[in-house]
């Protein structure tokens, strides 16, 4: 992914070989770790030269913390995320639940399992019964990848199909 580009992305993590596939017959071992993205507005390009030069601007601290993201400054990333959850409103809430997951996301990719646990449970108080009900495929992985790194033992009902073969 060029950082040049309009990308719009944050990358999300997902466990196992087969986590996305429709069927895997047989359980290996997680020995690598896959990635997939989060899209967030087509209108976010994250420059390689980018600067911050509103921090009251939205788009541009979340765009930074995308080319964070991208250059591979997870942990960096993450606070960025955080950070724009809690002082940026939108309508719905909907910038602070993509930001959280965002933040969750890049603590995983960090290997900063607190930071991660922590994001999953702000991710939660942020989102109301609605958001939480019609969650898309990519954060309710997320939420699942939450719910056993807090040793949950059987997936809840909005655990993906795909991500229920891991409990």
């Amino acid at each position: 992914m060029n950082s040049g580009t309009k990308t719009g992305m944050a990358v999300l993590v997902l466990v196992g070989a087969g986590l996305f596939c429709g069927c895997v017959t047989q359980q290996k071992p997680v020995s690598r770790m896959e990635t997939r993205a989060i899209a967030f507005p087509n209108d976010i390009s994250a420059p390689a030269d980018m600067r911050v030069t509103d921090e009251n601007d939205p788009k541009q601290v979340i765009a930074f913390a995308i080319g964070l993201a991208e250059n591979g400054r997870h942990a960096q990333a993450a606070r960025f995320f955080e950070e724009a959850a809690g002082k940026f409103c939108s309508e719905g809430n909907e910038l602070a639940v993509n930001c959280r997951a965002a933040a969750a996301n890049e603590y995983l990719l960090a290997g900063n399992a607190d930071g991660f646990r922590k994001s999953i449970g702000e991710l939660k108080r942020e989102m109301n019964r609605f958001q939480a009900a019609a969650v898309d495929k990519q954060v309710a992985t997320i939420l699942a990848l939450g719910e056993m790194a807090n040793g949950a033992n059987k997936p809840s009902a909005l655990t993906p199909a795909a991500v229920r073969d891991l409990y």
